[in-house]
């Protein structure tokens, strides 16, 4: 297999597993969005502080945006690898960040579930559109890799 093929499709695996964990967040951000306005469900759990499910949502799902940039530009120790290892150095990058920032907007979903408070599913879609505009594509991954 060429040097060329390989990282096609290294990146349309990476495309794939970065959709799909989109996907996931849209999904569950909207089955909670359905459980916390079912009718006859009590308002959920009061977090003391008020103000704590706020800040674990919109902190977790912005430390795991910036963490995922981060990670994605750091390109420590490149030197002298041949362009497969830095390819797959890319996939291993791109792989952890999206699930970094899932887990951020996850968490969001599941403090919506618990308090019942809608606004909080804005920190997830905060999420879905930071990886909507951190996705894989070919020419990203020769950027990188060069």
């Amino acid at each position: 297999m060429s040097d060329s093929s390989f990282m096609m499709s290294r990146v349309r695996v990476a495309m794939i597993i970065h959709g799909a964990l989109m996907m996931g967040v849209m999904a569950f951000g909207g089955m909670m969005a359905m459980v916390a306005r079912a009718p006859g469900r009590s308002p959920g759990m009061v977090m003391n502080p008020p103000y704590l499910a706020e800040l674990l949502a919109w902190g977790a799902c912005s430390l795991g945006i910036v963490a995922a940039v981060v990670l994605r530009r750091v390109r420590v120790g490149l030197e002298g690898m041949d362009e497969a290892r830095r390819v797959f150095q890319w996939f291993n990058k791109i792989v952890i960040s999206a699930a970094i920032m899932e887990g951020g907007a996850l968490l969001a979903c599941v403090l919506t579930l618990l308090t019942g408070d809608l606004t909080l599913l804005g920190a997830p879609l905060m999420v879905v559109v930071a990886m909507g505009l951190l996705f894989p594509t070919p020419e990203r991954c020769r950027d990188w890799i060069r």
